[in-house]
């Protein structure tokens, strides 16, 4: 059998029928029929659409895949791929990545350089079973606070890393959780899991304040309450 990749359209010509490639990101032609393997080896019309429909949402930085026949004689795919919002630190060194709805996937045919721009999250809660996690919605809407408040940190946001302190619980629901930033230069700041714009604004006046006075703190905590600041040198 001979297949033939065309430059300009993503296609794969494999007799008697084409497949032809729409996605959301960056997962291959190449790629993808390497995963379907023998599933795309049947006639055109035996063809089992759900199946592989279910064989291709098993890649898991798919988020939904729809196959449809193109009459004489393609087959389409569609797929929605899910967006990295963040990296997840890992001891093994694997590229792992989180999605801005929690789910946790591989980095297949994505550059690593592309995106190194991403925070990293460490030491947070991850469900094995169901590859998600916890409390994303809340780290969200800390990534975007950053984003808001980069410029008056002279922070940038692939510089930081995110975890939860240790001793204390890592559910991120819990009013006792304080999340545990690491900038650039290693110093580390304090935050609760609410109230990060008036939080950030805090943050970048003590640096202000630090700055102008030649002090250097290693640690800010901003989370003991709405107008408390701990800074230790």
């Amino acid at each position: 059998m001979h297949y033939l990749l065309l430059r300009s359209d993503r296609t794969v010509k494999i007799e008697p029928y084409s497949l032809e490639l729409h996605t959301s990101g960056t997962l291959s032609l190449p790629t993808l029929k390497k995963h379907l393997g023998q599933e795309v080896r049947s006639p055109f019309m035996r063809l089992d659409l759900f199946a592989l429909k279910r064989h291709i949402e098993r890649l898991s930085q798919v988020k939904e895949a729809q196959v449809t026949r193109v009459f004489p004689a393609t087959l389409r795919f569609d797929i929605t791929e899910h967006e990295p919002a963040f990296r997840l630190g890992s001891a093994s060194g694997d590229l792992r990545l989180v999605s801005q709805e929690g789910q946790v996937f591989c980095a297949q045919g994505l550059s690593r350089r592309a995106l190194l721009h991403l925070p990293v999250l460490t030491e947070l809660t991850f469900h094995e079973d169901d590859g998600r996690v916890d409390g994303i919605a809340i780290l969200v809407a800390l990534k975007h606070a950053l984003l808001r408040h980069s410029e008056a940190l002279g922070l940038p946001l692939q510089a930081v890393s995110i975890a939860c302190r240790d001793f204390l619980p890592k559910n991120l629901q819990d009013p006792r959780c304080v999340l545990f930033l690491k900038g650039p230069n290693a110093e580390q700041w304090c935050l609760a899991p609410h109230d990060f714009d008036g939080q950030l604004k805090r943050l970048s006046e003590v640096l202000v304040y630090s700055a102008e006075h030649r002090l250097a703190f290693s640690c800010i905590d901003l989370s003991i309450s709405q107008t408390q600041v701990i800074a230790t040198p």
